[in-house]
């Protein structure tokens, strides 16, 4: 009697089989205890349903333990009396079933929708049953695509214990092949998380979320979609504290984010020191204009009300140089000079006259 140990690695449905389960746990005689390594992000529902039963009807202990173990392989991982999860980050990840590359009529789409909800409710119930937990609660966390970690495994009933990397090293050193599967195991690892990540199953794990500051420096908004170094655009969506961003939200760069429902639909851009100095120069309010036309009526009016003074006291000065002549100098212009004052054209002209 000895331990055996399988691996249950990629596309569930692909490149597991129930078919190679079945083949891996036959192949070894005498078991007394089966191991089942999980590392894949998931795949047919009805080809995991059905490993996972075929696991729980075997007559010996099964151990579980997940690397990565999403959709439906955490509801594999869950058919192990004893299940452990490996620490590195998010070992396990739940979440409503989908229907990929389906094309139909209206009336095959209602039949494909009539299934998909049987099989959510199958999956709220199973859940339910074996974490002890309010159906409301598990659905909740299928409808949000939870991501857990080792610590939360344990402590929402997932899993009954963490097994530490330096563990797994150790037991592979048993075998004289140890480098060689490692390297091939890692390479499959990278492939897989490569096309999950592709596929949009999971998220990128070097997928850091863009996360800015609030004008106040108290609240921070994260952009899910976005990644550290991007700019947010209209139509990013964000978040605040986990839930939708919502209204006009100032940042630390002065700028006004508009949120509604979470999307960003409108970036009011912060004033400058010069849109600031220009606004002052030359206000363009209403108010202001009116009180510019006024002052400058005022003057217009002072310029000409001077100037008028100055023509009436020019027009006055010539009324005092042009006046009418007085009779005695009337007569004084008749009587003829003396003679001897007289010049000789004058004396000519006046002899003519006698």
């Amino acid at each position: 009697m000895s331990k055996h140990t399988i691996n249950i690695i990629g596309v569930i449905g692909a490149e597991t089989t129930l078919q190679s389960v079945i083949s891996s746990v036959k192949a070894a005689e005498n078991i007394s205890e089966l191991e089942v390594v999980i590392n894949s992000p998931g795949g047919s529902v009805e080809v995991g349903d059905a490993i996972h039963d075929y696991l729980k009807a075997l007559d010996v202990p099964v151990i579980t333990v997940a690397d990565m173990a999403y959709s439906i392989a955490a509801k594999i991982f869950m058919a192990g009396s004893t299940r452990l999860v490996m620490d590195n980050g998010a070992p396990l990840m739940i979440h409503l079933p989908l229907v990929a590359n389906f094309t139909g009529r209206a009336a095959d789409l209602d039949a494909v929708s009539s299934d998909l909800k049987k099989i959510e409710k199958e999956f709220i119930n199973y859940y339910s049953g074996v974490l002890e937990l309010p159906e409301d609660t598990v659905k909740n966390l299928l409808e949000n695509e939870t991501f857990i970690d080792a610590s939360e495994a344990v402590t929402m009933g997932f899993a009954t214990g963490i097994k530490q990397r330096v563990e797994a090293i150790a037991f592979f050193n048993t075998n004289p092949n140890t480098n060689e599967q490692m390297s091939k195991q890692k390479k499959e690892k990278s492939l897989i998380e490569a096309i999950a990540v592709k596929l949009g199953i999971i998220q990128d794990p070097d997928f850091v979320a863009l996360t800015l500051t609030t004008g106040d420096g108290e609240t921070e908004i994260e952009f899910p979609e976005l990644s550290e170094g991007e700019t947010p655009e209209k139509g990013t969506k964000a978040r605040v504290n986990g839930a939708d961003a919502e209204g006009e939200i100032v940042m630390s760069s002065g700028d006004i984010f508009v949120f509604k429902g979470g999307e960003l639909l409108e970036i009011k851009e912060a004033a400058t020191e010069d849109d600031e100095k220009e606004e002052a120069e030359d206000p363009e309010t209403p108010e202001a204009n009116d009180e510019a036309e006024d002052t400058l009526t005022e003057k217009v009016v002072a310029k000409l009300a001077k100037k008028n003074e100055e023509l009436e006291a020019e027009i006055l000065a010539m009324k005092k140089l042009i006046v009418s002549p007085s009779l005695e100098d009337l007569e004084d212009r008749k009587k003829p000079k003396p003679l001897s004052e007289m010049t000789a054209l004058e004396k000519r002209r006046y002899y003519k006259t006698l």
